[in-house]
């Protein structure tokens, strides 16, 4: 006689599995739903950072370019500058002075006045440039917490108003020695003074201009690199969230299927 034996089946829980399997089917919805947000979202973070990262780096652009051509207009300046002083101190040293040369002397002034305006406005544009930058880096530093981008280099241009005082002197001098008739030596001495405090004053300023543009372009290089970093932190951080959420969907999952087996007794 041959013995069978039977296996009972599980007992069914409708109810139980009703709820396990709405809980289940919910919760997979929502965590792919929020999978699906999250990566939504770090677009719509990558994008706004991209933008400010963006105007910064617009904003440095046009910095630079204002300094580089206040430094076109000091070398040029300088160089006439040079000029004039090296031509006035060789016709002070001469015995006679030739009253023609002298004329064409005097007629250098106004190219080199033309030039000393041009520079000037430039070196006041970048001063504007650098002194808006700093609201700029405020709203890149505000839009990334605890990330602080170096400071300007508007300490850089501390004095810029007793720079420009002292060289509207030097440009005076030698505009009042060059109309100053009483004697073509003593003019031409004048202006060879006049002429080589302005080169040095250009020169000095030239030097800050150029140090100037070398912190914009560290700045501009830190801007870039915090914009890269924090688009990688953003798009793993952001990977690895939804792939949490998926992970957990799949449990939900899991439970949906347990609730089904409940119902079923199996």
């Amino acid at each position: 006689m041959t013995q069978t034996t039977t296996r009972a089946s599980a007992p069914r829980r409708p109810t139980m599995g009703l709820i396990a399997q709405v809980v289940g089917i919910a919760g997979a919805v929502l965590m792919v739903l929020a999978a699906v947000g999250v990566l939504l979202g770090k677009g719509i973070v990558q994008e706004r950072l991209d933008a400010v990262t963006a105007g910064a780096v617009a904003a440095l652009d046009r910095a630079i370019e204002v300094g580089d051509r206040a430094v076109a207009g000091l070398e040029a300046g300088i160089a006439q500058a040079e000029e004039l002083a090296a031509t006035a101190e060789e016709m002070a040293a001469s015995p006679t002075i030739d009253e023609q040369l002298f004329a064409g002397l005097q007629d250098r002034l106004a190219p080199l006045s033309e030039r000393y305006q041009a520079a000037r406005d430039a070196y006041l544009g970048l001063r504007d440039k650098v002194t808006n930058l700093g609201d700029t880096l405020q709203r890149v530093n505000r839009l990334i917490p605890g990330v602080e981008l170096p400071e300007g280099p508007s300490e850089l241009l501390t004095g810029i108003d007793e720079r420009l005082t002292a060289l509207d002197s030097a440009i005076t001098q030698v505009s009042t020695a060059a109309q100053n008739r009483a004697g073509a030596s003593a003019s031409a001495t004048a202006i060879a003074q006049g002429a080589t405090s302005l080169s040095q004053g250009l020169q000095a300023v030239m030097d800050v201009t150029v140090a100037v543009q070398g912190r914009l372009a560290d700045l501009q290089d830190d801007v870039n690199a915090l914009n890269d970093l924090v688009s990688w932190l953003t798009t793993v951080g952001a990977a690895i969230v939804a792939l949490f959420l998926v992970w957990v969907a799949v449990l939900h999952l899991a439970l949906w299927a347990l609730g089904r087996r409940w119902r079923a007794g199996a």
